[in-house]
Formats: structure tokens, C-alpha cells, sequence
């Protein structure tokens, strides 16, 4: 996985068509529990750029659609959609899910890896709990002993009836809600960054951070 964001302010089909998925950046972000080179380049590159925002965008696609026959919400505000992984591409992942309300999003338990944020393959938590929780936020990070630096949001639209929206995240820690990794599950194709939003090239030649 590259460690560097780059080409920032281009418009985002195009940084999208470059990038890996986010799946893939966020399993090398927190491997060894955030301590590896990725996660540190990017704390670099947020001091760099004078404690300010940045955005990244991934190679993952969501669209609106209708809820199966029989198929019912796993709860209270949740929104059906269908979440592609890597569309175009060998290895391509397509789910019918559901996304929870947006909020804090939470490690569970994985039998192989210890924990895990989001559903494999995506960037659809597995767990929420409200922008106001903090607290049980912070419990839930110190059962997997990790720092609750990592705290971050996960947005997501209400309805994705019409365009396909593209997945993001962003680094903003100065923002309690936002955090070090927010997940934005809302950003528009036809849409540009200005000088604030980039991707990462898809593959390294040399630098490997993290097996996944």
C-alpha cells in the first residue's frame, strides 16, 4: 500500500479510478493496532499541511436500492444499498447491505484478526453508537487495547436514490465527530476536492506496510 496521498484537487472520477479500496487502506491505517508506517505518514501529512483537513477518496461505489422481498432492516434507521468493492477490477465485491445511522463507528470481535471495524470488504461499520457517546466509544477502543485517538465518525447520506456516490474518508482529529479516519460514504463522482482531497495509486512497487 503507498504511503502517500497525491494528486490532490483533481476531480474525483479520477482519483477514484487510481485508488485502492477503502477496505484495503483501512486494514494497513490500523494494522499492529496503528502503529505502522501508513498510519504515521498520514499524521505527518495532516501536520504538514498546517493541522488542516484532508480527504482521501476509494476505488468503492454505493448506490440506493430497494430492500428484497422478505428482507427486513436490522434496525432503526438503517438504508439499503448496494456496496461495491474494487468495480472494474479483478477481485471486485458486490453486497447488498444495509448502513447503519450515522455515529461513532466501533471494533468487534474477529476470530482471525482480534477486531474489526467494518463489514469485510467494505466501509460499512459493523457497529455504531451516537456522535454524543464518546465515553462508551472510549470503552469499547480500550477492550482492544487501542488508543482512543482513533475515535473517528462515519456519514453516510439517507437516501441514495439517483447518482452512485463514491466512498472517502478524512482526517480531521481537530473535530471530535470527524477524527483521524471519518468515513464518508457520500461523495459525489461529478465533484472535485479543490486542493484538499486526493487518492493514493492503487499498488507500490517496493513499500509493503501491511499483509491483509
Amino acid at each position: 500500500m503507498p504511503l502517500e496521498i497525491v494528486n490532490f484537487g483533481q476531480p474525483y472520477a479520477g482519483l477514484h479510478k487510481q485508488a485502492p479500496s477503502g477496505w484495503a487502506v483501512h486494514a494497513a491505517y490500523s494494522a499492529n493496532r496503528f502503529n505502522n508506517k501508513l498510519h504515521d505518514a498520514d499524521v505527518a501529512l495532516y501536520a504538514n499541511r498546517g493541522n488542516r483537513w484532508f480527504g482521501e477518496i476509494f476505488h468503492d461505489t454505493i448506490e440506493g436500492r430497494e430492500s428484497d422481498e422478505g428482507e427486513t432492516s436490522p434496525g432503526e434507521g438503517f438504508v439499503p444499498v448496494t456496496y461495491a468493492t474494487n468495480p472494474g477490477r479483478v477481485g471486485i465485491i458486490n453486497m447488498k447491505l444495509w448502513l447503519p445511522p450515522q455515529g461513532l463507528y466501533l471494533p468487534v470481535i474477529d476470530e482471525e484478526k482480534g477486531y474489526r471495524f467494518f463489514k469485510p470488504g467494505t466501509l460499512a461499520p459493523e457497529k455504531v453508537t451516537g456522535f454524543s457517546q464518546r465515553t462508551e466509544a472510549g470503552k469499547a477502543f480500550s477492550e482492544f487495547d487501542l488508543s482512543q485517538d482513533e475515535i473517528s465518525g462515519f456519514y453516510r447520506r439517507d437516501d441514495y436514490t439517483g447518482e452512485k456516490r463514491f466512498g472517502g474518508r478524512g482526517f480531521n482529529p481537530s473535530v471530535v465527530d470527524d477524527g483521524r479516519f471519518s468515513v464518508d460514504l457520500d461523495r459525489l463522482p461529478s465533484n472535485s476536492g479543490n486542493v484538499w482531497v486526493g487518492s493514493r495509486p492503487a499498488y507500490a512497487e517496493k513499500e509493503v506496510v501491511a499483509e491483509i
